[in-house]
């Protein structure tokens, strides 16, 4: 169940809790992150077998076939255009595909618990992370 999202140009951030999606893939580059814990993992390996792990967070590759569990914990969730201008714009604001530092993952949680209608401020913590 999707609780929240945020699009801007080339960019959403998302906050969801759900039981397990399907197989799927998304043409841009997707970082999920376990708000309050570890989630499960399914992902295609390169050569397409499936390989399972439990962890706090992924980045996934665009077009990468994957499935989710969350163990009904809320998931935070970005997805960032690849195409080139816009990878390039993510990536000049400071986006780095790693997982969210203390102060992003702070900012995320409070995001969550306090609806913000200030766009800009929510755009930028989108950028950053």
């Amino acid at each position: 169940m999707t609780l929240r999202i945020h699009v801007y140009r080339n960019l959403a951030l998302a906050f969801a809790q759900e039981h397990v999606s399907s197989l799927h893939g998304h043409q841009a580059l997707q970082m999920t992150v376990g708000l309050d814990g570890v989630f499960g993992l399914e992902i295609a390996g390169d050569d397409g077998a499936i390989e399972r792990c439990e962890t706090t967070f992924a980045c996934i590759p665009p077009q990468r076939t994957h499935r989710i569990a969350s163990f009904d914990r809320v998931l935070g969730y970005l997805y960032v255009d690849t195409n080139p201008v816009a990878y390039a714009e993510w990536r000049r604001r400071g986006g780095v595909p790693t997982p969210p530092d203390d102060e992003i993952m702070a900012a995320l949680r409070e995001l969550l618990r306090t609806p913000d209608c200030d766009r800009e401020r929510i755009r930028s913590l989108a950028y950053r992370w």
